[in-house]
């Protein structure tokens, strides 16, 4: 009926047929787009629309030693941020340095919310080197909004789990908090 270009008067029974092979079409797809929207949801921080630790979990398992970088990035001063102006206040830097740090970022690298206001960057570099720069961009743009981050850098090494290059990336972080926050440290 649909190919035929001759002009039949098509049977009722067919007419039929093709409503409930349309229906059915329709209510698949709409399953598939409900699917995509939980799977996203489940994947994502509900206020920054940034993956969460799910999601890093999982990236971090194909992590190359050697080759992958974690940048550990905290918001400065976020604590009294949150105590001053209130929870909602709090909530618009978070999306807003969020934003900002992830178009700091290069093409393939990831960003994710792991909680608060802390962040993680995956990044997969030749040296670490190349990671620092990443880092240095990201404070850049964060002072560009009018906010500054602390960031630790830490290349996974290669008898090293991902959560020993995250607590590493994490004691660089608190190093920069510790001299004066708004910088960045590569760990050691």
């Amino acid at each position: 009926l649909v190919v035929d270009g001759r002009c039949v008067r098509p049977d009722p029974m067919i007419v039929n047929l093709m409503e409930l092979l349309a229906t059915q079409a329709w209510t698949c797809l709409d399953r598939l787009r409900g699917l995509a929207q939980l799977h996203k949801r489940a994947m994502s921080d509900p206020l920054t629309g940034l993956r969460h630790q799910g999601s890093f979990n999982e990236r971090i398992t194909v992590a190359v030693p050697g080759r992958t970088a974690l940048l550990a990035v905290d918001i400065d001063q976020f604590k009294s941020i949150n105590d001053t102006y209130g929870h909602q206040a709090g909530d618009e830097v978070l999306v807003t340095v969020a934003h900002a740090l992830l178009r700091a970022l290069r093409q393939g690298d990831d960003l994710y919310r792991l909680g608060g206001d802390e962040f993680v960057a995956v990044l997969d570099v030749a040296r670490s080197e190349e990671a620092v720069r990443v880092a240095e961009r990201l404070t850049a743009a964060a002072r560009a909004i009018g906010r500054t981050v602390s960031v630790g850098v830490a290349l996974q090494q290669s008898d090293e789990s991902p959560d020993a290059t995250l607590r590493r990336a994490d004691a660089a972080l608190y190093a920069v908090k510790r001299d004066g926050r708004d910088g960045v440290q590569l760990a050691v």
